[in-house]
């Protein structure tokens, strides 16, 4: 016998469901293409000019093109909202595996951080190789990009427990049919308020610190929802039937 890591063992669960049934993975798929198709487009219709975007007085568009391609996975891809949904009648089976149900539901958090991250990796990646992001532009956003995608998972989650939605028939009506997917897209407006508040308040911030403070702020919110929403979220859970 070979003995592996249980949170590995979730996490590919997860991912397996996600990429097994197609409707899941094209969705996935879809919306993670449309920051790059929007940045391509762009770029070949002139409308993004190259060798303008790289000049020193345009830095600050320069850090706002950066933020919002990489935050982009984050915002559209709302993993966790649909992240006990998506399996349906099969739930029964979480149920009675031997693990505990906080470790369940990080274990869905991860899953939704590891996809939207590693889109947010890719395209950050694309933008560097582009217009050569200045270093301390690249770390502030980076980290801002981060407690997003870790308080919207957060968050989305919440939102899933509440409105647990098992009885579908057409893997599309999971998706697609959703409430919670709305209500999850609903709420990003507000977090993307944070980084405009900051810096409509205090314009000498810079943006970089603009960035790192926005995410100081996410990063307490995130802590504050797992401190006092953990025991209603594994409460939540239990009382999910089928």
């Amino acid at each position: 016998y070979r003995q592996r890591s249980q949170a590995t063992q979730l996490l590919r669960r997860n991912l397996l469901i996600l990429l097994r049934q197609p409707v899941f993975m094209m969705n996935t798929l879809l919306s993670l293409a449309v920051p790059c198709l929007l940045l391509l487009i762009a770029i070949f219709t002139g409308d993004l000019a190259l060798d303008l975007l790289v000049l020193p007085e345009n830095r600050h568009r320069l850090a706002l093109l950066f933020v919002g391609v990489t935050s982009a996975p984050a915002l559209l891809v709302n993993l966790s909202a649909t992240a006990i949904t998506r399996e349906g009648p099969a739930f029964w089976e979480t149920k009675v595996l031997p693990i505990g149900v906080w470790d369940n539901l990080r274990s869905r958090m991860w899953t939704t951080l590891l996809v939207n991250l590693f889109a947010s990796l890719l395209m950050g990646a694309v933008v560097y190789k582009l217009f050569q992001i200045e270093m301390a532009i690249l770390l502030s956003g980076a980290f801002f990009v981060f407690m997003l995608t870790r308080v919207l998972a957060t968050i989305d989650l919440l939102i899933n427990l509440y409105r647990p939605y098992l009885n579908w028939t057409n893997p599309a009506a999971a998706i697609k049919n959703n409430l919670n997917v709305l209500f999850s897209l609903a709420l990003r407006p507000l977090f993307l308020g944070v980084p405009f508040l900051l810096s409509f308040q205090w314009p000498a911030l810079g943006d970089d610190k603009v960035l790192y403070l926005s995410g100081s702020i996410f990063l307490v919110f995130h802590l504050l929802a797992l401190n006092y929403l953990k025991d209603l979220m594994i409460r939540k859970f239990n009382q999910i039937v089928l």
